[in-house]
């Protein structure tokens, strides 16, 4: 499998900025105050960075890169893909059946949050789950 990634020298840039990004949506009102920004338009701005954050924390390489670690990151990123779709039908099934007049769904941002964050969990814990011998 030929994947293109992003270098892992990117994952030591993007981790310390994307603790910082969600410090700063955190604390976003007296930061916009700071800044004579509204927070809305700061709360978007972040999350915005937050996201692309996220993907380039996802699409970057291991720092060894092994063909285990490629088929787990293969079979994680279709199954959080699938965790996705599912998550988008109850999410509009609840919607329908238990909103009553007002009709709400989630924001795509909140989704693809969700989706890297699910990604990013199972990866991890897959890739340093030592395999148990079959006695």
């Amino acid at each position: 499998m030929n994947e293109k990634l992003l270098p892992n020298s990117l994952r030591k840039i993007v981790l310390p900025i994307l603790l910082f990004l969600i410090i700063g949506l955190v604390f976003s009102d007296p930061i916009a105050d700071y800044i004579n920004l509204e927070v809305i338009r700061l709360n978007w701005i972040l999350k915005d960075f937050i996201l692309l954050s996220l993907i380039v924390f996802v699409f970057s390489k291991e720092k060894i890169e092994t063909p285990r670690i490629q088929k787990i990151r293969a079979k994680k990123l279709i199954e959080s893909l699938g965790f996705g779709v599912v998550v988008v039908i109850f999410d509009s099934l609840s919607a329908i059946f238990y909103s009553g007049d007002s009709f709400e769904m989630k924001s795509s941002y909140e989704f693809l949050i969700l989706i890297f964050s699910y990604y990013l969990l199972s990866f991890y814990i897959s890739k340093n789950i030592k395999e148990v011998a079959k006695a």
